[in-house]
């Protein structure tokens, strides 16, 4: 390529310290409402019982940089931007950095490797209200991934190590349950949400020939009366009930540690697996693994003008 094709990789975000006024700005911009004390003594509590800060914007920079690399490899001139919603670098500093940098014409992951109707309008939105300021570039966003065959290579890779590791979980002895962050059911396009999640179950399952499988969503937010079920709460109690003794998580719809993994899995739900009396393991997200970056470049490649 005689120029270098841009590439964008957009996440949710995570505050960039545990400052009480940083935590209620950050709380601020995702609701659009001034959050209560409550919420940032809460908020703040779920970091500082996981160690500090998300790992999530660190991951993010080093998935840019591997999938760089691996353009490069592939013979493909790149550049790659990380940018989140809430926090720094935001959108809209990749988008402007790109721009400084000459570039005119780009493909935008996201860290949903599943469509997530409302959540890809959102990005989509804040890359086109920086556009409408400046102009001078083009993106065009890929919705999902979650079926990329290289995605489910990730997927399993992950669900490997954990089998293989000291902790004494098997597929043969334990369910797996699948995990997604939960949405309203009356959330756009959760129908196809839920789809494109059972398909990801099910081919990492025939990859691996798992047996017994579940789907549960996890981390469901406050108000709206009716969300996405099962639970993983309702899950492990129903195993538990029929007399499991240990169980495996994999978070499916996650490719990077962050707050929902490292809090609301580690933390919360392995609390409450142990209450009913079960072992509790879980599989890392992808990361930057090689798997993940094949696949995001091979999605990259697949985009007009990215021909090397």
């Amino acid at each position: 390529m005689s120029e270098k094709i841009g590439v964008f990789i957009f996440a949710f975000g995570a505050p960039r310290s545990l400052d009480r006024a940083e935590l209620a700005d950050f709380l601020e911009k995702i609701t659009g409402r001034k959050p209560a004390e409550e919420a940032v003594s809460g908020l703040l509590r779920r970091y500082e019982t996981i160690g500090g800060l998300s790992p999530l914007v660190e991951t993010g920079r080093a998935q840019a940089t591997a999938l760089e690399a691996k353009l490069a490899a592939e013979n493909i001139s790149s550049k790659v931007y990380f940018g989140v919603r809430y926090g720094k670098p935001s959108i809209r500093d990749a988008i402007m950095m790109a721009i400084e940098e000459g570039v005119t014409g780009a493909v935008a992951l996201t860290h949903a490797p599943q469509f997530v109707g409302e959540i890809a309008q959102a990005y989509r939105k804040a890359a086109t209200d920086v556009l409408e300021q400046v102009g001078a570039l083009e993106i065009t966003f890929t919705d999902s991934y979650g079926a990329h065959p290289d995605f489910i290579d990730a997927v399993c890779a992950r669900l490997f190590e954990l089998f293989d590791s000291d902790a004494g979980s098997s597929p043969q002895k334990s369910p797996i349950i699948f995990t997604a962050h939960s949405l309203p059911a009356d959330s756009t396009g959760v129908s196809k949400y839920v789809d494109e999640l059972e398909e990801s179950a099910r081919m990492v399952v025939e990859k691996l020939q798992l047996g017994e499988h579940y789907l549960a969503f996890q981390s469901r937010g406050r108000g709206r009366a009716e969300w996405l079920e099962p639970s993983l709460e309702q899950v492990l109690e129903r195993l538990a009930g029929l007399g499991h003794k240990e169980i495996s998580v994999c978070p499916l719809g996650f490719v990077a540690e962050n707050l929902e993994t490292l809090y609301d899995l580690d933390i919360a739900a392995a609390r409450h697996a142990r209450s009913l009396g079960l072992d509790f393991h879980r599989s890392k997200t992808p990361g930057d693994s090689d798997h993940l970056i094949k696949a995001w470049a091979d999605i990259v490649m697949s985009k007009p003008g990215a021909a090397a």
